[in-house]
């Protein structure tokens, strides 16, 4: 007799792990497959939670929710696996010119903003180790997850409770056995959820949904003159992540052959090192992942229209780290209570 699980989920990047932790928690019974033959783009991402973003001081989509339920997941998942990988800090980002310094006080007097942007510093108050700019302010209520670390705590968990297989995915192996009922290899399951980040390509269920997978690659440097206080943006992120080490990023490339590193990209990211710190650095590490970005930047989440217990779960892309806890509660609550996914996510938007 087959062993019979409630879902069979695919991939453990930031999406499988959202997505593992709902469903345990609404105790089903769960098998999670994850093949690892390329780079998790969740290795390689910093995690941070911007709430203000782009050059107009945008406060990002939904943000308000979102960071609400992050806060929730990201604390509940550390009391669960013994170990921290999230924390609130601020981001300190840099202001070229009198125009931009009076784009930044306009956009504050809007209500909506005021809890997310300080004022512009004082010069004695900018960041030590950056040059000096025309000003800087900061951004409140960022934060940042280790999503590497977060990956490694959660796969050992369901390493030790015998609910993860690592071994490749094949489509070839999975049958549709009756209604709601789905086999792969040896097991049986009610469903099938697609976590498979920039893979989904290949998948011959979803690949048609509008994927516009990009290349990103970070620098991983040391600088011991550097605070660990905020997160740095001048054009691109320094973000403190371990003892002295700082993450650098990212660079992205639309057109790749691979999610190898490359020198056009260490040399992109180097020069802009140059360009803005007054510190010594030392590159540590270079490293590179294809990030599950999609056209129109809102995830992906619902059933295939015509084959029935199959679902995806995908699409985070450069803001998973916020994304992820609040789309899949709502995911969950989509699977196992049938309530309505919001329209700008659910696949349906793309039925012909």
């Amino acid at each position: 007799m087959k062993d019979r699980y409630d879902y069979l989920i695919v991939g453990q990047g930031l999406a499988g792990i959202c997505m593992s932790h709902r469903l345990l928690k609404e105790g089903k019974k769960i098998l999670v497959v994850d093949s690892k033959r390329h780079t998790p783009a969740s290795t390689v991402a910093a995690g941070i939670i911007n709430p203000i973003t782009g050059r107009r001081y945008v406060k990002s989509w939904m943000f308000d929710e979102l960071l609400q339920e992050a806060d929730r997941f990201y604390i509940e998942l550390q009391e669960q696996l013994g170990d921290n990988f999230f924390n609130k800090i601020s981001i300190t980002r840099s202001l070229f010119n009198h125009m931009e310094e009076q784009d930044w006080w306009l956009r504050r007097q809007d209500q909506a903003y005021i809890p997310y942007m300080f004022p512009p510093m004082e010069k004695e108050m900018f960041p030590v180790g950056f040059k000096p700019v025309f000003a800087f302010a900061k951004v409140d209520k960022g934060g940042r997850t280790d999503l590497g670390k977060l990956m490694r705590l959660y796969q050992a968990y369901l390493r030790d409770n015998s609910k993860l297989l690592n071994t490749i995915f094949s489509f070839e192996d999975l049958k549709n056995t009756g209604e709601s009922e789905w086999s792969w290899k040896d097991k049986t399951f009610e469903r099938i959820l697609f976590c498979e980040g920039a893979s989904a390509v290949h998948n011959p269920y979803f690949n048609y949904l509008p994927f516009n997978p990009t290349k990103g690659e970070v620098l991983i440097i040391k600088a011991d003159a550097l605070k660990r206080d905020t997160i740095f943006k001048n054009r691109i992120f320094v973000a403190p992540i371990e003892e002295d080490l700082f993450w650098v990023g990212s660079q992205y490339a639309a057109s790749f052959d691979d999610d190898l590193p490359t020198e056009d990209a260490k040399a992109f990211l180097t020069e802009r090192l140059e360009e803005i710190m007054d510190c010594p650095y030392e590159i540590i590490e270079h490293r590179a992942a294809v990030r599950p970005t999609v056209k129109d930047r809102k995830p992906f989440l619902g059933e295939h229209s015509t084959h029935k217990g199959l679902y995806i779960f995908n699409g985070l892309g450069t803001k998973g780290a916020s994304l992820g806890p609040y789309f899949s509660k709502m995911m969950a609550a989509h699977l196992e209570s049938g309530e309505a996914l919001l329209p700008e996510v659910d696949i349906k938007r793309f039925d012909k």
